[in-house]
């Protein structure tokens, strides 16, 4: 009985303490509901001044997608410097995960034999080569695919557009086989 008598009392004297107030009572929940929208507001301002930055750059939605997939945070993905974003989204590259060849000891000597190092194989696997026509490209080949960060400029020279070659790859064609026939042209 005590107990109760205590609670009441306790409960009307933090109601007249309340009351005294001049500063209206807000409920838990308009208060989160005000705190929400502020976060929100700055959030939003946060994510347009990165997009703008990151556009700035020459980044599209899609690359700063592929650059968030690859663990890269805001701040990082704006210090990439305009080379290393050439290299992550040149054709061939290898960026989250095992490239389609692997040259085992053997293979990545008898690449060496004709000017193709290990990463130049991977690309070229990337690319749609085999590892036997890897052997037998022709030098003129090779220039015009390395650096493969200019590859889609010499493409363009030939007369490919980027929207013309991304319709091949659509349709299931390799960058190889795009790259033959800029070549035989």
């Amino acid at each position: 009985m005590k107990s109760s008598l205590f609670r009441l009392l306790l409960i009307l004297s933090i109601s007249l303490s309340l009351s005294a107030c001049s500063k209206p009572i807000t409920s838990a929940d308009e208060s989160q509901t005000i705190t929400r929208n502020k976060v929100n507001e700055i959030s939003q301002k946060g994510v347009a001044e990165f997009k703008k930055r990151a556009e700035e750059k020459g980044l599209t939605e899609t690359m700063v997608h592929s650059l968030g997939n690859l663990g890269l945070l805001e701040q990082e993905i704006l210090n990439l410097s305009s080379e290393r974003i050439a290299e992550i989204f040149a054709p061939g590259a290898t960026n989250d995960g095992a490239p389609l060849f692997i040259a085992n000891d053997k293979q990545i000597q008898e690449l060496k034999e004709v000017s193709i190092d290990l990463n130049m194989s991977a690309i070229l696997g990337n690319l749609g080569y085999t590892y036997d026509e890897m052997l037998r490209m022709a030098p003129n080949e090779v220039d015009f695919i390395f650096p493969n960060t200019e590859l889609l400029a010499n493409l363009a020279k030939k007369g490919f557009s980027e929207q013309e070659i991304q319709i091949w790859l659509d349709k299931g064609k390799t960058y190889k086989e795009v790259v033959r026939e800029a070549l035989r042209q």
